[in-house]
């Protein structure tokens, strides 16, 4: 069952030119007709897109060893990686109790 109709219709008032309107072709009044074959086609389409990405970003602990090693800040790491500079310094810091570093 789909969210949308689990709502309570609106009230309307008796001179409401929607209100007479049955089926698929309920609308609001500013509003195009709906057409359930086609709702049905756009959440099969949303349904193959991929999904969202959940949880921690996982950072790549080896390069940021790398780019350590070569010389550059924990800036320029965070810039390159796309993180955040904390995030740069917690990796170096595993990195070192690790003993990679």
């Amino acid at each position: 069952m789909k969210w949308w109709m689990v709502l309570p219709p609106p009230n309307r008032g008796k001179d409401d030119p929607v209100s007479d309107i049955s089926g698929d072709e309920k609308r609001n009044s500013d509003m195009e007709p709906v057409n359930m074959a086609q709702i049905d086609r756009l959440e099969e389409m949303v349904k193959d897109l991929p999904a969202e990405k959940k949880g921690r970003n996982r950072i790549d602990h080896g390069k940021v060893m790398a780019l350590t090693r070569a010389g550059w800040s924990a800036a320029q790491i965070a810039n390159e990686m796309g993180l955040n500079v904390q995030a740069v310094y917690d990796a170096r810091c595993r990195l070192k109790k690790e003993g990679k570093l």
